[in-house]
Parts: structure tokens; sequence; C-alpha cells
């Protein structure tokens, strides 16, 4: 009765808002993927306590949300429409043959009768799923396997899965430093919280060589918490390192998906209503969501299963 009454409301969500719905299915299905992704590694280590790392589930539960799920809206509908765009491809190709042949006719003046072309003969249900499938390969699938690899490569390095926390940099001196009058001289543009701008170390031990006692000691507890901090992420840093990663591990994730997806889109196209498209395809991701999510985290996993 429950399960009836949530397959209701979501038949309901579906028809009302259904990219909204279907999104929020992604994201679901991208994160619980992850996690099982997490868990299966964990597992492989033989950890006593398994702990999920959630930023980076909210990363995979991002990219499903706002890219996977529209994406996958709007690529389903364009397929349901692909045997209309056939038959009008091949009403085209009929009328030029046909209209081709009446002008090589009457350049020999053989005259021919008054005529109505023949309506086109829509493709066979076979070759339509099978052009849907052959699209969905090339086409969706490698533009989707690298949007995803640089998606949530950059995510990633934002959120601080694999690089540590994003620190926005600071752009007035630190405070620490104000009972200093020689640090008056720091400019207030200068980053001061980043230990590798040279400008402000140099600056730092210089102070640190005055006599005063006092300045000795605020210098060396700032220049304690520019040690401590993480280095601040930089986005073309991030868009190099996804790009990299993605050239990596691009290939074999796109024939793991040429051998994996084209069954299951048959299944697809051949039984499942179009508004239930993108749930199937999210149902069968929950499983191929956890191996991009490793594929994505490789070089991460790799090191703490060799620890």
């Amino acid at each position: 009765m429950v399960l009836r009454l949530v397959w209701s409301a979501y038949n309901q969500a579906l028809l009302s808002r259904p990219i909204l719905t279907k999104s929020l299915t992604s994201g679901f299905m991208y994160a619980s993927g992850d996690i099982l992704c997490q868990a299966g590694l964990s597992f492989q280590k033989k950890e006593e306590h398994f702990v999920v790392d959630w930023k980076r589930a909210a990363v995979m539960g991002f990219f499903g949300t706002f890219i996977s799920g529209p994406m996958y809206h709007y690529w389903f509908a364009y397929l349901n429409t692909l045997p209309i765009r056939m038959l009008e491809i091949r009403k085209h190709r009929q009328r030029f043959k046909i209209l081709r042949a009446y002008s090589v006719l009457k350049k020999y003046n053989i005259k021919v009768g008054q005529f109505v072309l023949p309506e086109a003969i829509p493709y066979s249900d076979r070759i339509v799923k099978t052009s849907k499938i052959i699209l969905d390969q090339l086409v969706f699938s490698t533009v989707y396997t690298g949007a995803f690899f640089m998606g949530v490569g950059i995510l990633n390095g934002i959120a601080g899965v694999d690089s540590g926390e994003h620190v926005a940099p600071r752009e007035v001196p630190h405070p620490a430093l104000a009972s200093i009058p020689e640090a008056s001289s720091i400019p207030t543009q200068t980053v001061v919280t980043t230990k590798r701008n040279p400008e402000t170390i140099a600056l730092l031990y210089s102070l640190h060589s005055m006599k005063t006692d006092q300045n000795k000691e605020i210098v060396e507890r700032v220049m304690q918490e520019l040690e401590a901090q993480p280095e601040p992420v930089h986005l073309d840093t991030l868009i190099k390192d996804a790009w990299e990663h993605t050239k990596n591990v691009y290939w074999q994730t796109y024939i793991a998906d040429c051998i994996v997806w084209p069954p299951l889109q048959l299944v697809n196209f051949t039984f499942v209503p179009l508004r239930f498209q993108v749930l199937y395809v999210n149902l069968c991701n929950l499983f191929w969501n956890a191996f991009l999510s490793f594929m994505a985290n490789d070089n991460k996993d790799d090191k703490d299963v060799n620890k």
C-alpha cells in the first residue's frame, strides 16, 4: 500500500514537474552510487569501521542533480522524436530521387503525366532502436563521459575532496601584524595568508630579524598559522588537473560504457515508456555510478588501497 502511494506520487511528480523530478532522482542515485563505491573500497581495504566521505558523495549528488538529470531529460526527449525525424529525411531523399528522375526524362523529351509523390514508408522498429543506441553511444556517451570527469574533477577540487580544503585568500594583512609599525608596508591587496607569497614571506623574515621580542613572537605566530593553512585552490589548476585525469581514464571508461549500456538501452527503448526512461537509466546507474565514482577518484583511491 505504501509503495503504491509512493509510486503514484512519483508518477504525478513526473507529469507535473518532469525536469525537477528526474534531476532529484539522478542526484540521489549518483550520491548512492558513490557511497556504494566507498563501501566497496572500504571492504577491499578490510577497514573495521566504514566512514562515508559525505563531501565526495555530495559532489556526485550535485553533478547528478544539476547536470546529469537535465541532460538525460532532454536527450531522451530528443531520441523519442527520432522516428519522425528519420521519416522526414526519408521523404526528402525519396522526393529528391523522383524529381531527379523526372528532370532526366524531361531532358530527353519523354512526356510524363501528372503524378502524386508516394508516401514514404517509415523505418522498421528494429532500425529505429538500433539508430537510437548508435546515437546514444556515439553522441551522448562521448560527450557525457568527458563532461563527467571534467565536472566532478573540478567540483572535487573546489570541495577539497582530493587536494585539501579550498581556502579563499584574505585580501587584508594579518591582524597580528597591526601592532608592528614596519608591517604597514604590506599592501592591503597582498595575500598574507598564502604561505607561498614570496614578498610576504620576505617581509615576515625581515620583521622577525628585528630586536623587539614582541615583534618576533607575533611574526612567529603568524608564520605558524601560514604553515598550518593549505594552499588555496586556483580554478586554472583545477581545470588542468581535471583534464589530465580525464585523458587518463576516458577511453577505458568509454569502452566499458560501449559494452554495458547498449543492451540496457535496448531494453529501455523497447519496453519503458518515455516518462520512465530516465528513472530506468538512474536505476541502472546505481552500479554504473559506483564505477564512475571509482574512476573519477582513481588516483586517490589507488593511493589509499596501496598504503
